[in-house]
């Protein structure tokens, strides 16, 4: 009889390990399931990763204060009146302030654009060069940036992704939404949310895109306060427009648009949806001839103006992927469901097929806990191998993306991703093991030996 206390942890691993390879098609049927259910949790999982990851290194870069229409998630939906610039420019601390104006681009050279977006924006060439920052300017590698000598023409500057896709270079003509502009550099600075942006000068923008002459999108603001003081300066110039007539931008605008689609019967329906997206990023002042739906209606002494750092900005962002993270895990759950109910499966038929070796251990001196450990310890195994592999698939898959894909995604599968994910499917595993466990352990010894 071998008393309970000479029974090691050791010993009782490396019997778990044994009996799981005893039955390599079972076996290896379980750590697939796990196998897949962990991939899919990795590769999903990189997909809010990589867009915090690109959001973080692309706000680092930009030092000052960006301003737009309150509730607009970003400066292609905002619109904010031009006039407001000239103020900002007179009070304490700003120095320069920059005005963007921003529509999506349909067609290049006669191709439709839908994915990856490409964006338009006409900006204050003369404010622009006076920025310390030297976003984009400095990230020309081939020709120049814009200068005072392409103000009013048809110059535009390119990220290096849009000049491979569409194999131009400096010098050579590009046709933007019907109109043909000669290219006079290319920039790149590597990430997808600053590489999608055509840049040129904010008059011939207007005429291109018909944008209203009143309002522009967002104002990038710098100042000479330190970051400590970034926040204070932001409350101080949204305060002074506390008192301003001007809608505050509703995601609801696209409903409108949907309406006005379903309701148009003598128009192509995706027509119909350009033109009407055309005419809302264009915008114009809050009037009586405007869809209700388009603003809403401010509270009081709310102003109109959200200024912000660029690193507040990105809570939007944090937030968004909060949500994306939960929507991700919603759906990965079926499969780690699935994968657990076939690891439950697996340790059933494994304990009801060995019901005399547990009976023969009991009456050998083996506890309960001895013969759960026995048991978890295998299902354990089972996640661990899962895990392992399933995270090895996705970091794989993410990087074999990344690589054929630069332009488009940008995925990060990083060290604590995949930590969590071997970790969960372990715990995934122990979990599928507890009720084969306690089934095993609560058999009596002989009972166990005559059922076998």
């Amino acid at each position: 009889m071998i008393s309970p206390g000479t029974i090691f942890p050791g010993m009782v691993f490396g019997l778990a390990f044994r009996n799981i390879w005893a039955r390599p098609v079972r076996t290896s049927l379980a750590v697939l399931g796990m196998t897949v259910a962990i991939f899919a949790m990795v590769s999903l999982f990189s997909v809010s990763a990589g867009l915090n990851r690109v959001v973080n290194s692309t706000l680092d870069r930009v030092p000052g204060l960006i301003a737009m229409q309150r509730g607009a998630p970003i400066p292609l939906f905002s619109t904010i009146p031009s006039s407001w610039k000239e103020e900002i420019e007179k009070m304490p601390h700003v120095t320069t302030v920059v005005a963007d104006c921003w529509a999506r681009v349909n067609i290049i050279n006669g191709k439709t654009i839908i994915s990856p977006p490409r964006l338009l924006c006409g900006t204050d060439i003369a404010r622009r060069n006076q920025l310390r920052t030297t976003l984009y300017k400095g990230d020309v590698y081939e020709g120049r940036f814009l200068s005072e000598e392409d103000v009013g023409k048809p110059h535009i500057v390119i990220s290096k992704s849009v000049a491979e896709e569409f194999k131009v270079k400096v010098g050579d003509p590009l046709e933007v939404n019907g109109l043909k502009f000669t290219i006079v550099g290319l920039y790149h600075t590597g990430s997808l949310l600053l590489d999608v942006a055509l840049l040129t000068d904010i008059d011939v923008f207007r005429a291109l895109t018909g944008f209203n002459p009143g309002i522009v999108s967002s104002l990038y603001i710098e100042h000479d306060q330190g970051k400590e003081k970034a926040s204070e300066l932001a409350a101080v110039i949204q305060k002074r427009f506390t008192d301003r007539e001007w809608g505050i931008y509703k995601a609801s605008t696209i409903l409108t648009i949907a309406q006005q689609v379903t309701t148009t019967s003598t128009e192509n329906p995706v027509q119909s949806a350009m033109n009407n997206l055309d005419k809302m990023f264009k915008g114009s002042p809050p009037a009586s001839s405007q869809p209700k739906a388009s603003v809403s209606p401010r509270l009081e002494m709310e102003s109109p103006l959200e200024v912000k750092p660029a690193e507040q900005w990105a809570s939007r962002i944090d937030s968004f992927t909060e949500d994306l993270d939960l929507f991700l895990f919603l759906m990965t759950s079926i499969g780690v469901f699935i994968a657990v109910v076939q690891v439950i499966n697996t340790m059933l038929m494994s304990v009801t097929e060995r019901v005399i070796e547990f009976g023969i251990l009991r009456a050998n001196g083996w506890s309960v806990g001895n013969v759960v450990l026995l048991v978890v310890s295998e299902s354990a195994f089972l996640g661990a191998v899962g895990g392992f592999f399933g995270s090895a698939f996705g970091w794989i898959a993410v990087q074999v993306i990344n690589h054929n894909f630069p332009d488009r995604v940008q995925l990060y599968a990083g060290p604590e991703l995949l930590v969590y994910s071997i970790t969960f499917s372990i715990l995934m595993g122990i979990l599928g093991g507890l009720y084969p466990a306690y089934w095993a352990a609560t058999r009596s010894p002989m009972d166990a030996i005559r059922r076998g």
